[in-house]
């Protein structure tokens, strides 16, 4: 039987030039694009320390419509709720940019990041694609 590991808590904001090569580091783990990171279209969860521990990327599909092109968690963070916390945050702050629709593409090799945004929300779309609508 696995321990259950401590919630952290996170901010959430953009992240800073000083910061993108902890996001790339992060990134390094996951299979995506990662041309066009940066600070314009790239959100960041920091710990307590103010530490990069987890990000996301964006790209405007169109006014309106935004999709999620790249995200991860630090390893070492990874099931404390932080995944979560991030998407929240970000969720929160494209919807006061006016946003009303989320995207992801997801690989279908990994059947657990489907499962991580349905619980945030997300409905399928298309056979390789999820939508969240704000």
């Amino acid at each position: 039987m696995h321990a259950e590991k401590p919630f952290i808590e996170i901010s959430v904001g953009r992240a800073n030039p000083s910061e993108l090569p902890i996001v790339l580091r992060i990134y390094a783990e996951q299979e995506g694009k990662l041309n066009n990171v940066g600070c314009h279209n790239t959100w960041v969860g920091r710990n307590s320390a103010g530490l990069v521990i987890a990000a996301v990327t964006t790209e405007e599909i169109k006014p309106g419509w935004i999709s999620l092109r790249i995200g991860g968690v630090d390893p070492v963070f990874e099931r404390h709720g932080v995944g979560s916390q991030l998407m929240t945050g970000v969720f929160e702050e494209l919807r006061k940019m006016g946003y009303r629709s989320v995207t992801v593409d997801l690989p279908t090799y990994k059947p657990s990041q489907e499962e991580f945004y349905k619980k945030m929300g997300f409905k399928r779309l298309d056979p390789e694609s999820v939508v969240l609508h704000l």
